[in-house]
């Protein structure tokens, strides 16, 4: 049996949309975890449903959080924005890599037309 498409909408059906809420919040921590393994990262998580007050589900644990969010503002300004990747930063890097292969390709088209 396949998977079927959702929708990428609000699901009307209160009942129904905190199922798939608690089922997708498992399987995000789930995959954080795994990463956090095979990567030896430290990740923490918060999930916070609108509307509602205090109830944040922190990953892994609220003090294992807490040290690892006081880590990171440990760090000065400059450390931060060393190691933080911007959607934007990324996406430059990318495009001039390809443009640099695009480039050199273009080189090697000419070297051996000639």
């Amino acid at each position: 049996m396949t998977k079927s498409r959702i929708k990428h909408e609000q699901i009307p059906n209160v009942t129904r949309r905190n199922v798939i809420f608690g089922r997708r919040a498992n399987g995000l921590l789930k995959k954080a975890n795994e990463l956090s393994i095979l990567c030896g990262v430290d990740i923490g998580i918060v999930i916070h449903k609108q509307g509602r007050e205090n109830n944040a589900i922190l990953s892994p644990s609220p003090e294992i959080f807490g040290q690892r969010l006081h880590k990171y503002l440990d760090f000065s300004n400059l450390e931060r924005d060393k190691k933080m990747v911007l959607h934007e930063k990324y996406l430059e890097q990318m495009i001039s890599k390809d443009t640099d292969y695009i480039l050199k390709s273009m080189k090697r088209t000419e070297v051996k037309e000639s």
